[in-house]
Formats: structure tokens, C-alpha cells, sequence
């Protein structure tokens, strides 16, 4: 956690490791991006030589987002099969782009990139409650989802919607804030969870 140069009161949100600076043609990968309460946190690696590697950390204040009309600027923009989401600062915009890759495919590269950027926007108005950390399903299942209902769309020309009750013989998967660390946990409803980070256990 120090190696994002955390501040007091600071805490991580959600990262992601699959992601690049810029739009197809002309990209550069990072490390990881990281999202904090304050921060979009930029890391990246360069090597010095053969042995040596310096860790690069951008911190960008959430504060300095442009805003219109009161929301967070945080738009997308698509390329391919590639999402890029525009984070638009005041002194400069940080494209970073979700691209396909062997373990998300096109769906779920769009899923990501619409879920970071709901998270900045509601981490930006300081409304940390609602922000999902993952996606609630595996990308496997999530894809056959995300293909059913376009399957059901095309065939009545609306949005098929479950029954209120087709849900309930499952867990549902629950996010909350690890009561120690206040980092995000993920797991199903009523589970018991070890924070990754502090190691506190927490029944969800």
C-alpha cells in the first residue's frame, strides 16, 4: 500500500493491471492504474540498466477533474474492439485504454471500462458506497450474460428482465469496506472474508 504514496486517510478502491496510456495506434502500457478515495494513481516500471528498475507513481487528485454541469468528466470513448475512458483533469487529460486481450474479451473490456468510469465519477463526488471493485460474475459466465440478453433483445426488441425471485436460491455476491484497512472486500453474501491487505476477517 506505501508504494502508492498513500496520504492519511487515503485507501485503495480498485486496480487494474491490464491497461494502457492512449488510443490503439499510438499506446504505451503501464504497470497498473489504481483508484483511490482522492486519487487516480498512475504506476509504471523503467528499467536503469540490468539490474536496477525505478517504479514511477503519477498521483492525480480527483478534485481536479473537470466537471460539467456539476458530474465528473470522465467520458468513453471506442476504437475497435477497444475502450479508451478520457479522464479529464484540468491541466491534462489521461486516456487509459482497456483493451481485448486473452482473458477479456471485447464484452468485457466494455464492462471494465464503463465500471471504472462510473467508479471515478462516484470516488470524485465522494460516493465510495456504491463503487464496484470487480465485476459480480466471472468473465466466462458474464460473457454467456452479456450474449443471452443481446440474443433475447434482438429477438423481442427489448431488454428481457428476470423474474424477482429467479435469483434467490443463489448467494448474492456483496462489496463492502474491510473494517480494518477499509479496503474493498468482494465474496458472497453471508461468507466469511480475510482482507488481502491487513488481513482482518469479516463476514460479509
Amino acid at each position: 500500500m506505501n508504494s502508492y504514496n498513500f496520504e492519511p486517510g487515503e485507501f485503495l478502491l480498485m486496480q487494474e493491471t491490464d491497461v494502457a496510456l492512449g488510443i490503439p495506434a499510438d499506446n504505451e502500457s503501464i504497470k497498473e492504474v489504481v483508484l483511490s478515495n482522492t486519487h487516480l494513481i498512475l504506476v509504471n516500471e523503467v528499467s536503469r540498466g540490468l539490474f536496477k528498475t525505478d517504479r514511477l507513481v503519477k498521483r492525480c487528485p480527483l478534485s481536479q477533474i473537470k466537471r460539467a454541469q456539476g458530474e465528473p468528466q470522465v467520458p468513453l470513448v471506442k476504437h475497435g474492439d477497444n475502450c479508451c475512458l478520457q479522464v479529464i483533469f484540468e491541466s491534462e487529460t489521461i486516456p487509459l485504454l482497456f483493451s481485448t486481450s486473452p482473458r477479456r474479451t471485447p464484452s468485457g473490456t466494455r464492462r471494465t471500462a464503463e465500471r471504472w468510469a462510473a467508479s471515478i465519477r462516484q470516488a470524485a463526488n465522494g460516493n465510495l458506497n456504491d463503487i464496484k471493485n470487480a465485476d459480480t460474475l466471472p468473465p466466462e459466465l458474464a460473457d454467456v450474460v452479456d450474449g443471452t440478453k443481446n440474443f433475447f433483445g434482438s429477438l423481442t426488441g427489448k431488454n428481457q428482465k428476470a423474474a424477482p425471485d429467479s435469483r434467490a436460491t443463489s448467494p448474492a455476491m456483496v462489496s463492502v469496506r474491510c473494517p480494518g484497512c477499509h479496503a474493498p472486500l468482494t465474496g458472497q453474501s453471508k461468507s466469511v472474508a480475510t482482507c488481502p491487505y491487513c488481513g482482518t476477517k469479516h463476514t460479509l
